[in-house]
């Protein structure tokens, strides 16, 4: 054995060296494995912390938003009814509830009514004695009625079907041709601004009309009281 190491002791030295150092790197590389594994896990872990901070922000922020824009709105209402109050306008035109379309209809049966009744010249022929009994006329003031009541709202419009109703009223107890003239022409200047009917303006109504003409109405009213 000693003859067989003096004759290889040198390769036996080389042998027991690469043993040694191949056995280092081994464990030096399974320890490094291991601490690399460990690094990862931890790095995962952080991202998917990071990650979970993110969500919770975005959504914080766009719950944030969604009730900025939720408060902006209410506050944009409110001041729209402020503002209303404050300057005390009245609609020029207001229709009840759910009542625009029938309203719209019940005003162009009544301008339909009224053309054929004073329409081409054919009031100067008219006897209100007569007029004021028959069907036609019956069904006229029911319409202004529901207009008045139900068919519009507080507004501009609506005062002027007031006006139309006054104009009934002077129309059957005096005989008023003149207050029948009147009335049409309320009734037509209302249905061609609201239901955008063909005929000229007569400007005679609160709502759509001319200042002079309208205060000539007036006039009339006052006069006839």
């Amino acid at each position: 054995m000693m003859a067989f190491m003096k004759k290889n002791g040198l390769w036996v030295v080389c042998f027991v060296v690469f043993c040694v150092v191949v056995g280092g790197m081994t464990i030096f590389s399974g320890n490094d494995r291991e601490a690399s594994a460990g690094d990862e896990e931890e790095m995962e872990v952080e991202e998917s912390a990071e990650d979970e901070k993110e969500e919770e922000r975005s959504e914080n922020g766009e719950s944030g938003d969604g009730e900025a824009e939720e408060q902006e709105s209410e506050g944009s209402e409110k001041d729209g009814t402020l503002d209303k109050e404050e300057d005390g306008e009245v609609m020029t035109v207001a229709f009840g509830e759910g009542m625009e379309l029938n309203a719209k209809a019940t005003l162009g049966s009544a301008h339909d009514y009224l053309n054929e009744l004073t329409g081409w010249n054919r009031i100067q022929d008219l006897e209100m004695s007569e007029v004021k009994v028959s069907g036609e006329w019956h069904r006229l003031r029911e319409e202004l009625s529901f207009l008045y009541n139900d068919g519009f709202a507080a507004s501009v419009a609506k005062e002027d079907i007031g006006t139309a109703m006054r104009l009934v009223e002077m129309a059957e107890s005096g005989g008023d041709i003149e207050a029948l003239r009147f009335l049409h022409r309320v009734v037509h200047d209302l249905d061609i601004h609201i239901n955008e009917a063909d005929g000229d303006d007569w400007g005679v109504t609160a709502a759509f009309g001319y200042e002079n003409k309208a205060e000539g109405l007036q006039v009339f009213l006052e006069n006839g009281e």
